[in-house]
């Protein structure tokens, strides 16, 4: 497993080498290594779509990187356009990390790869606001990264849970689940819920009768 491991890092790192010099017709080298960067350093933590092949997988980043390389090139200089697109990746970002079948995380894992995404995020949206508020045209390639990691959170989300409509349901459902954890909390403290003024107070538990083992 180790060896199959290392191998697949190996693999990783010539096809990442292979994409960068395969995009300097086109681009910068510093324009190149922004963009990677700002996908990369989400994705090991964000997860999100993944092709079923390793040659899928690299042909699909080629052209995905390939069409973030012109879309950011058309981003220069339009810094209003970059911070909305900004703002969407950041809240995109935030629903993530996608647990992927194959990894199987656990509940301690899923937190801690949350907690490191959005630490992340919140770094690189930080370094991105002020190369735009500094106008550097260097910014379009960093938030074009950040907006391809979200939309391959989102893609991979909706994957997972089988469409839009299921995604939406499910982040329904999880928000009152929350929402309503936290009225529970509330209602053992001070005996009150505050769903609604019509419902008023919650009923209260029946207590248990004492049986004969409480007497004794």
């Amino acid at each position: 497993l180790m060896r199959s491991s290392a191998a697949s890092d190996v693999y990783k790192r010539q096809a990442l080498l292979l994409i960068f010099f395969l995009l300097l017709p086109i681009a910068r080298p510093l324009e190149i290594i922004v963009l990677l960067l700002s996908v990369l350093l989400i994705r090991r933590r964000s997860g999100g779509y993944h092709c079923k092949t390793g040659r899928g997988c690299f042909f699909f980043s080629l052209f995905t990187v390939m069409v973030g390389i012109f879309l950011a090139y058309f981003l220069e200089g339009e810094y209003a356009i970059q911070l909305l697109l900004l703002l969407f990746s950041v809240c995109a970002i935030f629903t993530g990390p996608v647990n992927q079948p194959e990894l199987h995380l656990s509940r301690e894992e899923y937190l801690e790869n949350s907690r490191r995404l959005r630490a992340m995020t919140i770094l690189l949206a930080c370094i991105a606001v002020t190369m735009v508020l500094m106008q550097i045209n260097i910014a379009s390639y960093c938030v074009t990264g950040l907006l391809i990691a979200a939309i391959s959170v989102v893609a991979g989300k909706f994957i997972k849970t089988g469409g839009i409509h299921n995604f939406a349901k499910g982040k329904v459902i999880a928000c009152v689940g929350h929402t309503l954890d936290k009225l529970g909390e509330k209602e053992r403290k001070t005996h009150k819920c505050a769903v609604c003024p019509i419902i008023g107070f919650q009923p209260r538990r029946p207590e248990r009768a004492p049986t004969q083992r409480d007497a004794k």
